[in-house]
């Protein structure tokens, strides 16, 4: 008889930074893996039971920030107890596991009987929810500890269905359905179409032909296109092993996964990309959609040192034109953005202080590297770029509309509080009340929101209308550009934003753009025009550098005598 190692008593103890004593058990010792695992109630979340590490300041600290799972179980029950030594096991890898149903102490794995009952699927919406206002929330254990931008929706049979259904928030950045699949069926709000629309890596792990979600598993997987989708099965049928001690081999072939997605090990490219099974006797698999593309590997934490020091590709990047070198990093305190910033910081003090420029890309998607030549060419005179949402890796669609105005308002603020506390390295380096909003496409009706917040000195709007037209409509209060190209699908809107503004320097600039007009120049050689006119702008109504006015003025110098400007108008610039 199989027999969970569960500690005889319940725990009481009073956890650093929390409010309450929190009740929890262990389970299996703790888990397998380096960071001993306990089973928890939180007293925010009386509906729910939570798997981490018992010590979540050293898992953060070895591991980087955790992971989170949002766990749906199998029949939508009220109980996670028929996957608690499952959930255990991966919680000691270093992941925090929120899983539906209220914790259930003592070593008897059977449900409580109000258990049985079923679970609606916005449960794992709530989870999510109450996860990242922990993570935001200073009294908390949990902040400074879980990375929720790096979010797993996982579900077992009809768990999966829930898992499913989250899986369209843009906060998850990989699906994992557990002897689980839709097919034609509609289950827990979530169907084909779901499945169809799916935006993040994804893995099926099966019981093999006599699961009874095979079929539905193998249809999933010929339906997904667009991203990458693996299908691993171990003929064991549809129970699994998460009954088994650590959860079996099911937990070893999940947290390949998620190993791999998050932290980018090494194991889980040659599993699932390469197809390569060896060590995992009696598992087959299958994968699409890996070609030329590596799975993204979001712990920003662990791989922060890798993107802060990348530099361009000849191809793209070449050197940036101003005088500062640069680093493209991810910083913990600054959540959902990427930082773009000269690398040497003691060259700017009080006197000479960093501005700070805020944009968000097409889309309004969450990728922070979406338009890095561009972005680097502008930090490189000596900016602060922050840019609304994480590096997506290359071949990667970045989750759209994720970006909102309280995206620029979260930077500003962040930049403010920086500047302001002691022990941080931008103390007294920036300067918060000089600041710019720009836009690109979806991203320019962001910056319109921002066109009178006392801050701005000047606003951007790339392939983008945005400015609010017509007989009633606001002025912006400071210098305003717009930058468009023919055939650009928002040419018109851009045109009439700038021939509504009566009140203060306006420019409008269109560009010779082959190929993908409404894409702009960003990501040609230190941006190409639109890098040039960007550094131009902001050194003019930013840094108060006069000699850059001549690049908007009409005449025959600046953006008026570049012939990839192929139509320029301006008002109220003087000659």
């Amino acid at each position: 008889m199989k027999k969970a190692l569960i500690s005889l008593a319940l725990i009481l103890c009073s956890v650093a930074l929390s409010a309450k004593p929190m009740v929890f058990k262990r389970i299996d010792g703790g888990g397998s893996g380096p960071f001993k695992a306990i089973a928890a109630s939180e007293s925010s979340l009386p509906d729910f039971t939570v798997y981490r590490p018992e010590n979540l300041l050293e898992a953060a600290g070895t591991d980087g920030t955790l992971p989170v799972i949002v766990f749906g179980n199998g029949g939508c029950v009220n109980t996670s107890v028929g996957h608690e030594r499952f959930l255990s096991d991966l919680a000691s890898y270093g992941y925090v596991v929120v899983a539906i149903g209220p914790f259930q102490p003592g070593t008897n794995p059977r449900p409580m009987p109000a258990s049985v009952t079923s679970t609606d699927s916005y449960l794992m919406f709530k989870g999510l929810d109450w996860i990242c206002n922990q993570a935001r929330d200073e009294k908390s254990e949990y902040f400074g500890t879980v990375n929720v931008n790096q979010v797993a929706s996982m579900g077992m049979s009809c768990g999966g269905a829930q898992a499913m259904y989250l899986s369209c928030d843009p906060r998850v950045k990989t699906l994992v359905m557990l002897n689980s699949g839709m097919g034609a069926v509609t289950m827990a709000n979530a169907s084909r179409t779901n499945v169809a629309a799916v935006h993040c890596p994804t893995v099926y792990i099966l019981g093999g032909e006599s699961d009874i979600a095979f079929k539905n598993g193998e249809a999933d997987y010929d339906l997904i296109k667009n991203v990458p989708v693996a299908e691993v099965n171990l003929p064991v049928g549809h129970g699994g092993t998460y009954a088994e001690e650590f959860g079996g081999e099911f937990s070893r072939m999940t947290r390949t996964w998620l190993d791999y997605v998050f932290k980018g090990h090494n194991e889980g490219e040659r599993l699932f990309k390469n197809g390569d099974l060896s060590g995992f006797n009696g598992w087959t698999a299958r994968s699409k959609n890996f070609d030329g593309q590596q799975a993204p590997r979001a712990n920003r934490d662990a791989t922060m040192e890798a993107y802060r020091n990348l530099r361009p590709t000849p191809d793209k990047w070449a050197k940036p034109t101003g005088p500062y070198k640069v680093v493209m990093e991810v910083d913990p305190t600054c959540p959902d953005h990427t930082v773009y910033r000269p690398e040497n910081l003691s060259k700017f003090n009080a006197k000479n202080p960093l501005p700070i420029i805020v944009m968000s890309g097409p889309g309004c998607d969450y990728d922070g590297d979406s338009y890095r030549p561009f972005w680097t060419e502008v930090a490189s005179y000596g900016y602060v770029v922050i840019a609304s949402g994480l590096p997506v890796k290359e071949g990667f669609r970045a989750a759209m509309g994720f970006n909102k105005a309280t995206s620029y308002e979260a930077a500003l603020a962040w930049a403010e509080k920086e500047n302001a506390r002691q022990d941080s390295k931008y103390f007294g380096k920036l300067a918060p009340e000089k600041c710019a909003a720009m836009g690109q496409s979806c991203g320019g009706f962001l910056t319109a929101q921002f066109m009178n917040d006392p801050r701005m000195k000047c606003l951007m709007f790339w392939n983008a209308g945005g400015t609010p037209t017509g007989e009633n409509a606001a002025q912006p209060s400071c210098p305003v550009a717009y930058f468009s190209a023919d055939n650009d699908m928002a040419l018109a809107g851009a045109l009439a934003s700038y021939n509504a503004v009566t009140d203060v320097p306006a420019f409008f600039g269109k560009c010779d753009i082959p190929g993908d007009a409404h894409g702009g120049t960003f990501r040609e050689v230190n941006g190409g025009p639109y890098g040039k006119a960007a550094v131009a702008w902001l050194n003019w109504h930013l840094k108060g550098q006069t000699k850059y006015a001549k690049n908007f003025a009409p005449g025959k110098a600046g953006l008026f005598k570049d012939a990839r400007w192929v139509e320029t108008q301006s008002k109220k610039i003087a000659k």
